[in-house]
């Protein structure tokens, strides 16, 4: 591996975000709990769209690669539209929608869906389940498939709009404050009124639904439902595509593998076993080069990278150079991968050195990624088991 480049670049990069000044990692203070294990990722940004987290109150342009968590919160302009993707679930919000992150960890994923209409896709239900509340009552996704939820818009000291549920593909429940109803494939149900009642009718699919559709990468995707159930008519008629090669590598736990088959290919190693190479890369790119990095609670300084697929390979897995070409080693594919903020080691400190330890104070002036069989040191608090856990696809002990 050629780490010296690696490290005279970042050091003038890292230099030159933060105006010359060093960054503090680590960090006296009480031993707080594990950060979650599941992670989401702004995936795609057309026009313009804001975010803000639980500790800030006020909006900033949101970057892709952004990783999602629990506290954050969303917001597209009109015309605009972003992706947000939650290892096999991708979320897709239309023109001035806000969606609020309530929860995304190990336990489950709740999304309030505050005004706008957003589309939902599982190729799985995520872990611990998922469910999408509005102003009238919430939204639980019962089966792998396909939704369109809109909340519909904010009037002012006004009843809510209604709520319009569209099972494209699958089965949902929706709960409101005195009754709850079961929307099957094809059917729309409509909650409205005070107090509020649901009426069904016939679902078909928008023009923000065939966008979302187009979306979809490097996965199967369903041109009608269940055959027992009514067929959804789609604006745009999808085109079958064959099914993911990643996923013959890694988990679809692994939050932002949907853009590597279209952005690289895969070989195999002898000594690492399976390898992604990105193609169109500059002559001289190396991992952790492009990009910039921010503070996100509750890991502290994480990586965000410039290329469109620069999400899985910088959160998971090691990197290694093979003749001259860097590949991604994702190592054993595990159910539950365990997103890392940065898998790399920082240099600097007093005495100059690759030296991480949980809890110590220093200043790190440059950083390299982390090789196969390398330990990732967390440089944010953690118990042993989830350094077991965040290093077990690459190391065998820790």
């Amino acid at each position: 591996m050629r780490t010296k480049s690696i490290f005279q670049r970042s050091t003038l990069a890292m230099l030159a975000l933060l105006g010359g000044a060093p960054i503090l990692l680590g960090g006296a203070g009480p031993v707080l709990a594990d950060p979650p294990d599941r992670v989401g990722r702004l995936s795609y940004v057309e026009g313009t769209v804001s975010l803000h987290g639980a500790d800030q109150d006020q909006w900033s342009p949101a970057t892709p690669n952004f990783p999602v968590t629990s506290g954050y919160s969303f917001w597209t302009e009109p015309n605009s539209r972003a992706e947000i993707e939650i290892g096999a679930a991708e979320l897709r919000m239309d023109q001035a929608t806000e969606v609020d992150v309530d929860r995304l960890d190990d336990s489950g994923t709740q999304i309030a869906l505050e005004q706008g209409a957003i589309n939902l896709h599982l190729n799985s239900l995520p872990q611990g389940g998922m469910v999408v509340s509005t102003p009238r009552g919430s939204v639980t996704v019962m089966e792998p498939g396909t939704y369109h939820i809109d909340a519909g818009h904010s009037n002012g000291d006004a009843a809510p709009d209604p709520v319009q549920v569209t099972v494209l593909e699958g089965k949902a429940q929706l709960d409101g404050p005195r009754s709850t109803l079961e929307v099957q494939p094809g059917e729309t149900a409509i909650e409205s009124g005070d107090p509020t009642s649901f009426t069904l009718t016939e679902g078909n699919a928008t023009a923000f639904d065939d966008w979302a559709l187009s979306r979809e990468k490097n996965e199967r995707v369903y041109a009608a439902a269940p055959t027992n159930s009514p067929t959804i008519t789609w604006n745009t008629p999808p085109a079958s595509s064959p099914p993911s090669e990643t996923l013959r590598y890694v988990s679809p736990e692994t939050t932002g593998y949907q853009d590597l088959d279209t952005n690289g290919r895969w070989d195999t190693a002898a000594d690492y076993g399976p390898v992604w190479y990105p193609t169109q890369v500059a002559v001289d790119w190396a991992p952790y080069r492009y990009g910039h990095w921010a503070y996100v609670l509750p890991w502290g300084w994480t990586w965000i990278d410039d290329a469109p697929w620069g999400f899985a390979p910088f959160h998971y897995g090691r990197w290694v150079q093979i003749h001259d070409r860097w590949g991604w080693c994702p190592g054993e594919i595990v159910q539950r991968p365990v997103y890392a903020p940065a898998l790399v080691a920082f240099i600097g400190g007093p005495d100059f050195g690759i030296s991480i330890s949980v809890g110590s104070i220093f200043a790190a002036v440059g950083w390299v990624p982390l090789a196969p069989h390398e330990v990732f040191h967390p440089y944010y608090h953690t118990s042993d088991d989830y350094v077991r856990r965040v290093n077990i696809t690459n190391v065998n002990k820790t």
